[in-house]
């Protein structure tokens, strides 16, 4: 832990749901204390059925009112990614609002770095690098798909999001600048201006796993403001098992019914080419990722498909 004259503790509320993660929890806490620019409150919102998420929290709280900060601990009024996130926010009192995942591991003066980017005038959001999720560029196939469905070919996809909702992670460069312009963010490490979000920040039609709800605020945010990815605040996601994950077929509902309410409640577009948009997605998913067919023809297609796609990750 560094020493109270390294500190710097900044008005910056950095909200993480959790459920039933005790130990990882405690991990992404502690790592959190060895940043130079710390968050005034961090505020967990646990949906956890035992009390061990609890007990933790009121342990680790000394070690970051030691050092002039807050560890607020706060039990779930509904379970859901998005619900527990909603509900922070209306806890939080300071000007920024971070959105963490439980289970992060930060590099050092990863806050600082991201601190720095969304204090910039037209900033809206910012997100860290996810160093252990990797973009890479799309081959000849993908590209003529992709153009199909949009009308569009881009020299470059990264950080970019296309057609029916399909998201490029932002490419981890050597030697890229201090941050860049992306067109949506995840929620793993993102800092956003509390004055620009939307009420309520998360809509309430996502529910449970609230897989793409981030998309869908990002989007919101982006309409007004520019999102940038700061390439040089890193962070590794540790990404843990649970019950939301396993279930393939609701995730894959999930996926189709949010990504087709973003398009239209959102981004106000037409039902008819979204839904034929959606469709041939689909279908190219289910080809390139062989959970149709098992043909070594479709090994060919692999090479060209695109594994930068935004995938499930909490």
């Amino acid at each position: 832990m560094l020493v109270q004259d390294e500190i710097e503790i900044i008005p910056l509320s950095v909200i993480i749901p959790t459920y039933n993660r005790c130990i990882i929890l405690e991990r992404t806490l502690l790592d959190i204390l060895k940043q130079t620019k710390l968050p005034g409150e961090v505020i967990i919102i646990d949906a956890s059925e035992r009390d061990d998420s609890k007990l933790m929290c009121e342990k680790v709280s000394d070690s970051y009112l030691n050092v002039g900060s807050k560890l607020i601990y706060l039990k779930a009024k509904e379970k859901g990614a998005a619900k527990q996130r909603n509900f922070g926010v209306e806890k939080a009192t300071n000007t920024i609002i971070g959105f963490c995942d439980d289970d992060i591991i930060l590099q050092e003066n990863c806050i600082g770095m991201l601190w720095t980017i969304i204090n910039m005038p037209e900033c809206g959001g910012v997100n860290a690098v996810i160093t252990n999720q990797k973009y890479h560029p799309i081959g000849i196939f993908s590209k003529m798909f992709y153009a199909l469905i949009t009308g569009k070919i881009f020299k470059d996809y990264s950080g970019k999001c296309i057609g029916p909702l399909i998201c490029f992670l932002p490419d981890d460069k050597k030697n890229c600048p201090d941050f860049i312009e992306v067109e949506w963010l995840n929620t793993t490490c993102t800092l956003y201006k509390k004055k620009i979000l939307p009420e309520p920040v998360f809509d309430i039609h996502f529910t449970g796993y609230s897989l793409m709800e981030d998309l869908c605020l990002s989007l919101r945010v982006r309409k007004k403001y520019k999102l940038y990815n700061a390439c040089n605040a890193r962070i590794y996601h540790d990404s843990q098992p649970s019950q939301g994950k396993s279930n393939t077929l609701l995730i894959s509902e999930m996926d189709l019914v949010n990504r087709y309410y973003i398009l239209k409640k959102v981004l106000k577009r037409n039902w008819l080419k979204n839904l034929f948009q959606l469709s041939l997605q689909q279908l190219f998913s289910l080809l390139t990722t062989r959970k149709i067919f098992n043909l070594d023809a479709l090994k060919i297609l692999d090479r060209f498909s695109a594994p930068s796609v935004i995938t499930i990750t909490r």
